[in-house]
């Protein structure tokens, strides 16, 4: 089934350049994904098929809604992760989410490091941790030119970026971990 790879690949790598561009994933890449996976598999595999592809779909974009809710990541994320589990199945789906989100951990290091602010808000958060001081909580705006991204919400700076900045590497990162090790 290295096809499936292919072609998932192939919708990875399509809303890693529309994300990059625009911060937006449009829902015809998000949706074709999705409706692709699960009729491929399904005239490959028969039933056992979708199943495997709506198995891995709801992984995909059952556990990137739990990031969406949190206000972490935009809806074309969610639903492209559940493209890339209607094509890969729910342990790659998961494999992938792993990397990305640690991925993503380190580009936000590295964005704060480069920024300067890393200090800052380290100081801040042991703060809170050793002496109890309060911190408000990050909330999510619900505004549409923040949809689809990774941000931290403060008084002082947001951080913002594409997630799929971390998504790419992370699918890569998986498909070697899955056929290589």
């Amino acid at each position: 089934m290295e096809i499936t790879y292919i072609a998932c690949g192939g919708f990875v790598i399509a809303a890693f350049i529309t994300d990059i561009r625009s911060m937006r994933i449009p829902n015809i890449l998000t949706i074709s994904s999705i409706l692709s996976g699960l009729i491929v598999h399904l005239i490959m595999g028969g039933l056992a098929g979708f199943s495997t592809a709506a198995i891995g779909f709801g992984a995909g974009f059952g556990l990137m809604m739990i990031l969406y809710l949190l206000g972490a990541v935009g809806a074309g994320d969610v639903k492209i992760f559940g493209g890339i589990g209607a094509w890969t199945g729910a342990l790659f789906t998961m494999q992938v989410m792993l990397y990305s989100i640690l991925i993503s951990g380190a580009i936000g290091f590295l964005i704060l490091m480069w920024r300067r602010e890393f200090v800052f808000r380290m100081r801040r958060s042991l703060g809170f941790f050793m002496f109890g001081q309060k911190y408000k909580r990050p909330v999510y705006d619900g505004k549409a030119e923040n949809a689809g991204v990774i941000k931290i919400n403060s008084a002082e700076a947001s951080l913002r970026f594409p997630f799929m900045l971390a998504v790419l590497p992370g699918a890569i990162l998986a498909y070697i971990q899955s056929f290589y090790y």
